[in-house]
Order: structure tokens, then sequence, then C-alpha cells
């Protein structure tokens, strides 16, 4: 056995440095995030060289049966503004609701696209400078930083999820977002996001965390394990799993070994975060321990664990 922990690491890129110590650690940095969105290989890392696909991903979680699909697949830095904004969503939000009437609520309303029972009910929206943006994504806030917010939230708000609970059934945009006249950027995320906010289903992923990592592949990983694995909670990870859950396609032969190579390195980053300890353990598994905070309090409330204390641990994530 060999620990994957790095005991020498690159430091991190200065803005992300400063987002973690400066920015993020002023506000709670752990961001409520819908599980199954968490573990669904929606965002995933992305060739520069190679113009985007269609995004078409299809997952089951409990009863749900979960579809998302957009003109362009995205990317993990597509995920990192996603998280921003519900971040910045837990310190500073507003119901919105269909019968909201002011001209702000109702253009955001209208481009959520909400059908079905998501016609019902509130999604949250939360009003932040591009500025602030940038920083809880871990970058400066320069013109090109800013020029990639805005295609990550033109890419967000083209996304659509079509959701079926038995016979009934419902579709949304993943989000909709204006600027104002104050520059600022008003966001209204779907009602599915909207629950995992306050609560009523939600993993936690912690953004601080994420931007100390050196790769988008480990920033998929952590994402992935986040949403799976609870705090306090140790479990086996299989690789092949989570090559699966990261790239959401088959590989074989020199892409499979690209891969394969691509998440040990991402262990090696994740297990060398002091919230994490990372083994390597025969028959292609890791060993992952996701330690508690100081408040204790547990990471993850899915549907499928409206308790987490009435959930054991479970061994093995397959």
């Amino acid at each position: 056995m060999s620990k994957a922990a790095c005991s020498s690491r690159r430091t991190p890129h200065r803005a992300y440095q400063r987002a973690a110590e400066v920015g993020v650690a002023k506000r709670d940095s752990i961001v409520r995030y819908d599980p199954a969105l968490g573990l669904a290989p929606v965002f995933k890392p992305l060739s520069k060289s190679e113009p985007r696909g269609k995004l078409d991903v299809e997952r089951t979680h409990g009863d749900l049966k979960l579809r998302w699909r957009g003109p362009d697949e995205l990317g993990v830095q597509d995920e990192t503004v996603l998280l921003a904004v519900l971040l910045l969503a837990r310190a500073e939000r507003t119901s919105l609701t269909r019968h909201d009437e002011t001209s702000a609520a109702w253009e955001l309303w209208q481009g959520l696209q909400a059908r079905g029972f998501y016609d019902e009910g509130e999604v949250i929206m939360t009003t932040a400078s591009f500025s602030a943006l940038a920083e809880a994504c871990g970058r400066g806030d320069g013109g090109s930083s800013i020029k990639q917010i805005r295609e990550s939230l033109r890419r967000l708000s083209e996304v659509t999820l079509w959701v079926s609970a038995g016979p009934a059934e419902a579709s949304s945009r993943m989000l909709s977002w204006i600027v104002g006249d104050d520059k600022k950027v008003l966001i209204a995320v779907n009602r599915r996001l909207a629950e995992g906010l306050t609560g009523t289903h939600s993993v936690q992923i912690d953004l601080a965390e994420r931007h100390q990592l050196r790769s988008t592949t480990a920033q998929a990983l952590h994402s992935r394990i986040s949403s799976q694995i609870r705090q306090g909670e140790e479990r086996n990870v299989i690789v092949d799993t989570v090559i699966a859950r990261i790239w959401g396609t088959s590989a074989t032969g020199a892409t499979l070994r690209k891969r394969q190579q691509r998440v040990h390195e991402a262990f090696n980053d994740v297990g060398s975060l002091p919230g994490w300890t990372v083994e390597r353990i025969p028959n292609g598994r890791y060993s992952v321990k996701r330690h508690k905070t100081k408040s204790g309090e547990s990471a993850t409330a899915t549907e499928d664990s409206p308790s987490n204390r009435s959930r054991p641990p479970a061994p093995e994530l397959v």
C-alpha cells in the first residue's frame, strides 16, 4: 500500500490562493449542491484543442430519472462558475416564483423556461458583481476572466434538465441570468438547485478545497467523491467507476491508460488536502476518508438518505 498524499505539492495559482485565503475564506466555503448533478458526468475535463460536442447525459437517482441536454458540453470550469453562483446565493438570495411581477424577476423566470411541476414553487435568485463571481471562482477580475465567466453562464443557461418522477414530468433550464442597470449580474437557478441550497436535498462541496487542486481532473474527482462520501466517512473507491463518472464514456487502449494516469494523479492531489486521507489499495481501488469539519456537520443529505444519522457508511463506492 502507498499513501496517495503528496509531501511536496505545487503552490496554487495566486488568484486561487487569494480566493482561498482572502475571498472564499471570509464566507463559508461549503456549497450545497444537487447530489445527482454531483455524481453525473455533466461537467468533465475537456480538451482545449477539440471543439465541444453536444451535452446529453442521463442518470437515475432514487426514483427520479434525470436528463441534461444542451448545445455545448460543459467543462470543469463551467462547474466552478456554477458552484461560485451557489456559494454567493447562500449568503444573499431571494425567493422567486412565476407570480413575481417585477421586470427583472419576470425576465429571469421566463429564462428558466420551467414546465410541468417545475412551473410552480420557488426558485432562488441572487445578485452579484462580476468581480465577486470571479473571486469566488478563484480568478482575478480582469477582462479575460469576466469574459470566461460570461461564456460559462451562457452555456449553463442553455442547458435544460428533464425530470421524470413516475408519471409526473418537468423541465427547466439550469439557470437564467441578466445584467442589471448597476452592471451587476442577476442569476436565478432552477428549482432542483434551489432545493439543494435550502437543504431539501444536498451534498456539500468545499470550494476552497477545489481551488487548491492542480488539474481539472482532480477538481472533477473532488466533486464526485464529495457528492458521495460524508464527512467522517471512509469508503473504498473503484478507479474504473470514477473514470466512468468523470468522463461518462467508455475508453480502451491509450485513451483508457491516459485517463487512469490522470485519475491516479488526481487522487494524489486530493490526498494532499487537509480534509482528506487517500490511500491506494489493491485491485484498482483507493481508500478515501473525508474528515469532519470543526462543526462536525454532515456533508451529505439526499433523497436517498433523509437522515444522515440513520444511514450507515457504505464500504464500497461503486
